[in-house]
């Protein structure tokens, strides 16, 4: 292994797949000018190249789905929105994206931003309180358990 580190050419790609592994596995990668593959990674904290210089992904970030969110919102004439999300680094950066695009997109004079939650311990406990108090249902990013 040392032989791989430290001789020319670079032999040695790591594989990673969530992003909480990514992260993880691509800060310490960069001592070594390793290469990281992640196949399941969807941080857009990931797409930060200067933190990030070896990583590499097939999946996209999650921001790639911000534009079909908005549509969604302007659509349905939405001027408040909720946003759920799990206080880790992999949530952070999504939420605050989609809040700027839509108080960006959204034609009515002063859309609101209603929530934003980062305790999802209750899940079912918020999405009651959600629907009964604003009458909107959250965008959400947060693990399955």
């Amino acid at each position: 292994m040392y032989n791989l580190l430290y001789n020319k050419p670079q032999k040695l790609m790591l594989l990673a797949g969530c992003s909480t592994v990514c992260t993880t596995v691509a800060e310490a990668a960069k001592m070594w000018n390793l290469i990281v593959l992640c196949y399941g990674a969807s941080s857009p904290a990931l797409s930060d190249r200067s933190r990030f210089p070896t990583l590499f992904r097939t999946h996209p970030s999650a921001t790639v789905h911000n534009p079909t969110r908005i549509k969604l919102m302007k659509k349905f004439g939405w001027s408040r929105i909720a946003i759920l999300q799990q206080a880790e680094e992999v949530f952070i950066s999504t939420p605050e994206s989609v809040l700027i695009q839509f108080l960006k997109r959204v034609q009515k004079n002063h859309p609101t931003f209603s929530e934003h939650i980062y305790d999802i311990k209750h899940l079912d406990c918020i999405f009651e309180y959600l629907k009964a108090t604003l009458g909107l249902l959250p965008v959400g990013q947060y693990r399955e358990h």
